[in-house]
């Protein structure tokens, strides 16, 4: 019993306390998940399963931050879809197609939350379309999106973009329509 104890101290000692805390984590909820099996992750309304863990729906609701990237986001949920891994979800109430900016914005939540939650996959749900899958990094992914960041920062700091794509569906439901230039009406 002696020899045992002073094994473990010798451990932790060696190891770090923090990291057999995180060990000891990961073999308890390890084991719940193997007893639980498939059903330790409810079904969402999206399609996959996962326990939501977090939503934007109250006004207080956490920004998320990328200290590396200078972005931040709210994305609408965050589902843990397995241990340690995580699916963040932008969902648009509309009943029509994916657009390139909803697919902007999630990439964009994804890489401002990487800093607190890792995540794997990410969806934009529409209710007509559900588009995503598996992430690459986060530097990857920044490559494809740096230039529409750069050019909603113009937007940001200017008030106004240089580039426009009117069209009169679009001018209804843009954000900058009361001072847009170039709004069709």
């Amino acid at each position: 019993m002696g020899f045992l104890i002073l094994v473990i101290a010798l451990v932790i000692f060696i190891v770090g306390v923090g990291r057999v805390l995180k060990l000891i984590s990961f073999i308890y909820f390890g084991l719940i998940r193997l007893r639980k099996g498939d059903n330790y992750y409810p079904a969402t309304p999206f399609g996959f399963k996962g326990k939501l863990v977090y939503s934007d729906e109250n006004i207080n609701a956490k920004i998320f931050r990328s200290s590396k990237y200078l972005v931040q986001a709210k994305p609408d949920f965050i589902y843990e879809t397995a241990y340690q891994k995580f699916t963040l979800v932008e969902y648009k109430e509309r009943n029509a197609k994916v657009y390139l900016s909803d697919e902007i914005q999630m990439l964009t939540s994804v890489i401002a939350v990487r800093d607190s939650f890792n995540i794997t996959h990410g969806y934009v749900v529409t209710g007509k379309e559900k588009k995503g899958g598996v992430l690459p990094d986060s530097a990857t992914i920044y490559g494809q999106v740096k230039p529409y960041i750069i050019e909603a920062r113009k937007i940001n700091k200017c008030g106004k973009t240089s580039k426009s794509s009117p069209a009169k569906f679009k001018c209804l439901t843009c954000a900058m329509r009361s001072s847009c230039e170039f709004k069709i009406s």
